[in-house]
């Protein structure tokens, strides 16, 4: 599964948005091995602002995001969530069951 197929990974956000951080977070944690590539593709996000957020998210909530199996071929973990809770920052890019019921109505 990719970012795409949640509702707002294509939707234009502010370039200072924490939604922009809360999709790479919820990219880094949905797609297999998501390296650089994957995460600017899936989540549209340039790779200098992924870097960026990376930094942000270690600097200000305490992340710890691993790049495992090197540099250069290697892909991001989430290692430690630090101040965020990761099933409330999951629920929140899950689609809502009323957004579906309202469908079938």
């Amino acid at each position: 599964m990719t970012t795409n197929d949640l509702e707002y990974s294509n939707q234009e956000v502010p370039a200072r948005s924490f939604s922009r951080v809360l999709s790479l977070i919820v990219a880094i944690e949905k797609i297999e091995k998501p390296d650089l590539k994957k995460l600017t593709t899936d989540t549209g996000i340039p790779e200098r602002s992924i870097h960026a957020m990376l930094d942000k998210l270690h600097r200000e909530y305490f992340m710890v995001i691993e790049r495992v199996q090197g540099r250069r071929h290697g892909y991001y973990r989430i290692s430690d969530w630090g101040a965020l809770n990761k099933e409330r920052v999951m629920l929140q890019a899950a689609p809502s069951n009323t957004d579906e019921m309202d469908e079938k109505e």
